[in-house]
């Protein structure tokens, strides 16, 4: 069976709708810069952070969070770009994220007494339930594969005939808490982000939310045909927080990814990569990508865009890949700083327009040794 993208929404500094992040990555804006000393840290740090207006916002309901709203937000752009209906019994909610409403710990004077709060399933019902959806929404979250595992779990259930539709959303918020665990890993850059880049030294962290909606339904007459062909997750086993040193595991879901989607490497215009401008993860990803047979391939990645937005990267970056497919545009790794680290791939720095693109592979690979891969396509 054959599960198409109907529509994607991005929620970001650059804007609120999936063109218009594209368009401004096209132009080399980030949504990371540099934030002075306040709530989130006592220093100044740089990340990408999302305005408190959110288009639809007033309409939503008082009690919804910050990170409820941001969900909300891109939902309803969703639900109006594409005329859909959550409230049909023929679809589900899948709900993707990592931290979910845990800023609520700085906020709530006795957690204890509040635990709902904290809940993922808590504020996927509540979304549920403004949005009138009849089925219980289900929750993907795996560290930062969480995005990509969601896209590959609505494909499988739409092929196991369980539902004709599923609508994704993802978000994560920076907050203090977030903040402080990966400022205890050493893993932040103090300044802008550089992946793939020999003097890389860390990353920046983002908020931003993403929806997409994937069906067994062709697109209407005018609307692209875009295609998941295939998906695979591996874990490594190797470290709570540290990647395998070898990228095998991460080569694997690449390999079997293209082999769900019967690809070859002839077939893949580029590689829309984790990237998270870390040591170890761009060390492992650049050899997992040798091993896969892409090293001939365009790379980039969005880090140096839209920071580590968690739970929901996976989510965006597909959503900014998938129309960069549409418009066949080759996306530039905004950040790399054209020291190339070693093994070497082909890292975009610039836009480039191809005449006609076929296949991409998007990558993901998380805490707990987890990594994804999925390949989108269009159809011929």
């Amino acid at each position: 069976m054959k599960v198409y993208i109907r529509r994607t929404n991005v929620i970001s500094p650059l804007g609120v709708t999936t063109e218009e992040n594209l368009d401004r990555i096209l132009t080399a804006e980030r949504g990371v810069m540099p934030h002075p000393p306040g709530r989130i840290h006592p220093d100044h740090f740089h990340a990408s952070l999302c305005p408190d207006e959110l288009p639809g916002k007033n309409d939503l309901p008082a009690d919804f969070s910050r990170y409820e709203q941001l969900i909300a937000a891109s939902l309803l752009q969703l639900m109006g770009e594409s005329s859909f209906s959550l409230a049909g019994s023929d679809t589900l909610f899948l709900f993707s994220s990592t931290k979910g409403n845990i800023s609520n710990l700085e906020e709530i004077a006795q957690p204890a007494d509040h635990s709902d709060a904290f809940s993922l399933a808590h504020s996927a019902q509540k979304i549920a339930d403004f949005f009138n959806h009849p089925n219980t929404p289900q929750i993907i979250s795996n560290a930062c594969i969480s995005g990509v595992a969601a896209i590959l779990y609505g494909k499988r259930i739409i092929e196991l005939g369980q539902y004709r539709h599923v609508v994704i959303c993802g978000a994560d918020l920076v907050s203090r808490f977030v903040y402080s665990g990966f400022h205890s890993f050493q893993a932040l850059s103090p300044t802008t982000c550089k992946p793939f880049s020999a003097d890389r030294d860390g990353i920046n962290l983002g908020e931003a939310a993403a929806s997409m909606l994937i069906s067994a339904d062709p697109p209407l007459a005018g609307e692209p045909a875009i295609l998941i062909k295939g998906g695979a997750i591996t874990n490594d086993a190797n470290h709570i927080s540290g990647p395998s040193r070898t990228g095998i595991p991460l080569a694997r879901a690449i390999q079997r990814a293209l082999e769900a989607a019967d690809c070859t490497s002839s077939d893949i215009d580029f590689i829309s990569a984790h990237g998270t401008a870390t040591p170890y993860n761009d060390q492992m990803e650049a050899q997992a990508i040798h091993l896969a047979g892409l090293a001939g391939k365009p790379v980039h990645s969005l880090k140096g865009v839209y920071g580590h937005t968690l739970g929901a990267a996976g989510l965006v970056e597909s959503s900014i890949g998938i129309q960069a497919l549409q418009d066949n545009w080759v996306l530039p790794s905004i950040g790399y700083t054209r020291n190339p680290m070693e093994p070497e791939l082909v890292i975009t720095s610039h836009p480039d327009r191809m005449d006609q693109m076929r296949a991409f592979v998007k990558t993901a690979s998380g805490f707990g040794g987890c990594n994804a891969a999925l390949v989108f396509s269009k159809q011929y």
